[in-house]
């Protein structure tokens, strides 16, 4: 359980984008507007390809967080991984709904 709580807010960090320097939910914000997005842009490769790149540029702060995240959770218990997990998703409504998809 410790590892797949860990891997979905991993994940989660990983694919969010635009946080300049901003905190996790910013993050998760961001990622949940580029979702939003593409699944808009339906068929249309470029239209897609142009969020991706365009998402893809601030990506790396993001991509920070996520490893400073899970470098804070490595020695942590299962029960605190969660609570942690638990707190994410109470703070931060997109959060929350991004791992609901």
């Amino acid at each position: 359980m410790k590892k797949v709580l860990l891997s979905l807010a991993v994940v989660a960090a990983l694919g969010m984008t635009s946080c300049g320097g901003a905190d996790f939910c910013s993050c998760a914000e961001k990622e949940l507007e580029n979702i939003k997005a593409i699944e808009a842009a339906g068929d249309d490769e470029a239209k897609i390809k142009e969020l991706e790149e365009g998402f893809k540029s601030t990506k790396e702060e993001c991509d920070k967080l996520g490893d400073k995240f899970k470098e804070d959770m490595k020695d942590k218990s299962e029960e605190e991984m969660m609570k942690e997990f638990q707190k994410l998703q109470d703070d931060c409504p997109a959060f929350k709904e991004l791992m609901g998809k």
